[in-house]
């Protein structure tokens, strides 16, 4: 699968959502579809390789970031935290063993919760190359099919490296490898898009359990239409960087948030979280060309070694 254009200006509104999620934000503000979303998409651009080729592809675009993001956190979480409190002992260092935590749930990655998604989406990778070769794709719908209703069984376990999550998650990422490509070629034709979007709708009101796919159908739909304008540009430009700004923006999150609660005396209004967000995400994006030229010094440096 190419590259999408429109694709790009759906993760860039996709990643500003979360952004603003792990803020300050009104009820509607809700990351249950928007997480998913990222998944779908990941999935319609899966490809299969010789496996150390695929190994290598995917230390490159994701177990190095995420080790970088990772260690710049850690940093970022004591700096600030000196800043603060104006003392460097009272910081737990052991803070930087949590990405090897045999652990449940989503949120012990202390120095920068929302990793959980790139490790979770690095453990994915690897685990549908595995089920795609020994498997017809029939039994893989089924399989996620049950994982899917099978959910709090599936993830109610201690692991480490978010295997427990991915074995829900996944399941988002094959329904994209297994329909994206045919849904975004029914968003060519106008008519189709037109039924498409309205029986999402209808199901959307009728039937809860099916609420999120009919919501990344919506969204694929929507910005097919508008994906392309020119005055979201700056948001395409998010979601093409929508990796660097996943990783990174927590501790930026927590720099300005504290700024802003600084001024308010730590009773900073609701409507100051849309703020963060906005300064957050501007930040990192002016600095996104920089970040991945050392992305790029790193890999090429890793990968020499061979």
């Amino acid at each position: 699968m190419q590259r999408v254009g429109y694709i790009d200006t759906l993760k860039g509104f996709a990643i500003i959502w979360i952004v603003w999620w792990h803020l300050k934000h009104p009820e509607f503000i809700n990351p249950y579809y928007h997480v998913p979303l990222f998944f779908f998409i990941s999935g319609i651009f899966f490809k299969e390789y010789p496996f150390r080729c695929f190994l290598k592809k995917k230390i490159s675009s994701l177990l190095i970031p995420l080790v970088f993001f990772y260690l710049v956190a850690y940093v970022w979480r004591i700096l600030v935290y000196y800043f603060v409190n104006r003392c460097w002992n009272a910081f737990d260092y052991s803070h930087i063993w949590d990405f090897f935590a045999i652990d449940k749930g989503q949120n012990y990655l202390f120095v920068n919760v929302p990793l959980w998604f790139i490790m979770s989406l690095f453990v994915i990778e690897f685990l549908y190359y595995f089920l795609i070769k020994f498997l017809p794709k029939p039994a893989i719908f089924l399989i996620a099919i049950g994982c899917v209703v099978m959910k709090e069984q599936v993830i109610n376990f201690a692991s480490p490296f978010m295997i427990n999550n991915s074995l829900y998650w996944w399941t988002f990422f094959a329904f994209g490898h297994l329909f994206g490509g045919r849904l975004i070629d029914i968003l060519k034709s106008y008519k189709s898009t037109i039924v498409v979007v309205v029986a999402s709708a209808l199901i959307y009101i009728l039937c809860k359990p099916l609420q999120t796919y009919c919501f990344i159908i919506i969204a694929f739909a929507f910005f097919a239409w508008v994906g392309q304008l020119s005055v979201l540009r700056p948001i395409k430009y998010c979601g093409v960087n929508s990796l660097i700004i996943f990783g990174l923006h927590s501790p930026m999150n927590i720099t300005v948030g504290h700024i802003i609660e600084s001024f308010y005396h730590f009773k900073a209004p609701l409507w100051t979280g849309a703020l963060e967000a906005f300064v957050t995400v501007v930040i990192i994006s002016l600095l996104a060309g920089n970040i991945n030229r050392c992305l790029s010094f790193i890999r090429q440096k890793i990968f020499s070694i061979e």
